[in-house]
Formats: C-alpha cells, sequence, structure tokens
C-alpha cells in the first residue's frame, strides 16, 4: 500500500502534524483534503468513475477529482497537480467554501477538513486508467435527481459534498455576463469620473498608490467623501505610502470619509505592511494573487472588497471585486440569489476571459449604472 503522507490538522485547519494515508482513515484522523468540480459552458458538472483497481470505492462515480495535498506543499498547486495526473486537465482553480465532513467506507473513515475547488472547462479529459475508467458531464438537477434515487452508485463523499454544494449555490456556472458588459458599455462608455483614473492605462506608481488609498477611505461611504480626503492628502502632500505614514494629523485629513480615526489606523497599518513587506506596490504587484488576497484578509479593516479593490485596481490582478452594486446588479438581471460573496466572485471570474482590464472597465460600469439609477 502507498506511504504517502496526509497533513493532520484541527477543526479550524491548522496543521497538528502529519500522518501516513491509510493510518490516518484507519483512524479517524481529521485531516487536508480537496475536491474539485469542473464545470463547462452548458452548466454541466464533469464526473470521473473511480478505477476498479482502486483500494475503495472501486467503480463508483464522484466530482472531477478529489485528493490530498502534501505537507509542505500550496493548497491549490496540489489541486491543479492532482487533476492534471488524473484526469489530464489544465485550468484555473478558485476555492469557494471548505467545510468538516466524515464519512464510512467500510473499515476506513473519511475524516477531512475539505477545501472545495471549482473551475471552467469545455474540452475532453484524458484519463489516468490507473485512476478513473470514465467520464461524463451531467446537469446539476438532473444529477441531484439520480443520487437520491441510486445513491449506490456515488462515493460517500461526493454525496455529502454535492449535497453542500447545491446549498452554496456553486452548480450553475452559465451566465450571459459578456452580452450584459456589452449592453454597459454602449449605454456609459469607457468609465469616467473616480474611474478614470483606477481603469488608467498605463498607471504610474503614484496612481497606484492613490488608488490604494482610496480603497480604505471609500469604505462605508460615497467616493464625493473619499474625493474630500485625498484632495486634503494631496495638499498635504501626504498621498502616497509613505506619506501616510509621515503624516502627523492624518485622522484629520481624512476627516471628510466618515470614521476618521479607524480609518487612520487601518491606512497606516496597510501602508506600513506594503512598504516592510514589499518595499513598495511595484514588487508586490509581482507576489502571487491567492497568497497577496490572504495577507491582505489578516489585517485589520481590510476586508474581502477593500483588499480585491487594490488587487484589481491598483495591482492590475484579473480579480473581480463583489461590492454592494455588484450585487444589486446580478439581483436585477436575475442572475442568481442569495449567494455568498465568494459563490457571487465565482460566477464573475469563472464567465469572464481572465483579464484584469476587462475585470476593472466592467466592475467600474456595474457601478456607474447603479449610481445612474
Amino acid at each position: 500500500m502507498s506511504k504517502a503522507e496526509v497533513i493532520l490538522v484541527d477543526r479550524k485547519d491548522e496543521a497538528m502534524g502529519r500522518g501516513e494515508k491509510i493510518w490516518a482513515h484507519q483512524k479517524a484522523k481529521l485531516h487536508r483534503a480537496f475536491s474539485i468540480f469542473l464545470f463547462n459552458s452548458r452548466g454541466e458538472l464533469l464526473l470521473q468513475r473511480r478505477a476498479k483497481s482502486k483500494y475503495h470505492s472501486r467503480g463508483l462515480w464522484t466530482n472531477t477529482c478529489c485528493s490530498h495535498p502534501r505537507p509542505g506543499k500550496i493548497l491549490e498547486k496540489e489541486a491543479r497537480k492532482r487533476l492534471r495526473e488524473e484526469m489530464g486537465i489544465s485550468c484555473a482553480l478558485k476555492e469557494v467554501f471548505s467545510f468538516i465532513y466524515k464519512a464510512r467506507l467500510g473499515k476506513l473513515t473519511e475524516h477531512e477538513f475539505d477545501h472545495v475547488f471549482i473551475g471552467n472547462f469545455n474540452k475532453q479529459p484524458k484519463l489516468n486508467k490507473e485512476e478513473a475508467d470514465d467520464w461524463k458531464w451531467v446537469r446539476p438537477e438532473k444529477l441531484k435527481k439520480d443520487v437520491r434515487e441510486n445513491p449506490k452508485k456515488y462515493t460517500a463523499w461526493f454525496k455529502i459534498i454535492f449535497k453542500k454544494a447545491l446549498k452554496e449555490n456553486i452548480t450553475n456556472l452559465s451566465f450571459p455576463l459578456d452580452k450584459l458588459y456589452v449592453d454597459l458599455r454602449s449605454k456609459h462608455g469607457f468609465p469616467r469620473g473616480q474611474w478614470g483614473l483606477w481603469c488608467k492605462r498605463m498607471k504610474t506608481l503614484k496612481n497606484r498608490e492613490e488608488v490604494v488609498i482610496g480603497a480604505v477611505l471609500t469604505q462605508n461611504t460615497n467616493w464625493k467623501n473619499a474625493e474630500q480626503a485625498i484632495s486634503n492628502l494631496k495638499k498635504n502632500k501626504a498621498c502616497s505610502l509613505r506619506g501616510v505614514l509621515k503624516s502627523r494629523n492624518l485622522a484629520e485629513l481624512i476627516r471628510p470619509s466618515g470614521f476618521y480615526r479607524q480609518k487612520a489606523g487601518y491606512l497606516a497599518n496597510l501602508c506600513r505592511f506594503i512598504l516592510k513587506k514589499y518595499k513598495g506596490l511595484e514588487r508586490m504587484k509581482k507576489a502571487e494573487t491567492s497568497a497577496l488576497r490572504q495577507e491582505l484578509l489578516g489585517l485589520k479593516g481590510i476586508g474581502p472588497e477593500t483588499a480585491d479593490s487594490i488587487l484589481l485596481y491598483a495591482l492590475d490582478k484579473p480579480v473581480f471585486v463583489i461590492d454592494e452594486y455588484t450585487r444589486r446588479w446580478v439581483k436585477k438581471h436575475r442572475l442568481s440569489k442569495n449567494l455568498s460573496y465568494n459563490a457571487l466572485q465565482r460566477l464573475f471570474e469563472m464567465n469572464l476571459k481572465k483579464d484584469f482590464r476587462f475585470f476593472q472597465d466592467f466592475h467600474a460600469l456595474i457601478v456607474i449604472e447603479g449610481k445612474s439609477r
């Protein structure tokens, strides 16, 4: 049997050590895992049938790919690597949720902290016959019915994860976003006002630093108030990362943006982090997107919307920003409802060409459309 090791974790997914894979399943030890769901442009899910040579759950249908990251490796890279090994597929993946589950497999137990990734794929897989001996595309609603009527055809973990995926609303990836973008562009033209700077090509370093500052100042206020605060910073030569840290009356300068004492702390902490770790935005731009996002979210006062605004507009990363205007726009066009931040972000990122310029224009136009109503 394989001597592969898994990462043992606690209920917060903090690593607690490592253990041999079979032993971990025999002892029902909680360990880190990942599951991949690939959809095509028709909204169909790609299933694989596990090879009959597998030591458990042989010959059963399951989601596109599942496995365990190796100790010391990056989770997303491990997921992409395993997807290539099992299904011969290379494509972008995005984590949409994680959860703990437990499932009995005869004498073994799957007790996993499972990270669920999704992706978009429209070709035929090239199966590794030692891992999977068949594949098919299935509409989620048809699959839901078949899982209910023929549960023995599917792996124990897939039935749990698929139910969770349905609840998280991640199973429909077919949306007419390209056409809706064309309609917005025809109506509003190139983004103007604030967005003339935020969508500018190419941005100077000074432009990028102003965007970072603006991303914090726009929290819980309108752009007019944030703009007045930025104007104050410029007059006092403090509209830069170093200028913020050197300012002796930062809170008063940004007073028009509201919550100014809190924002002064958030802004100073963010600027200090960027300069200390990356020496500035040019080096920060070269860092890997998901790692950058986690670092930003770890800073006090930086939530998903602010982090993604910085990534998209200041660092030119293809990350779609989900704000209240985006939510209203999605609701207006009945694209979906009651989606989490990550699921809504996935809706855009998996249905659009992954280009930061396109993402910038699209999001800006959604906000302009929302303000014009």
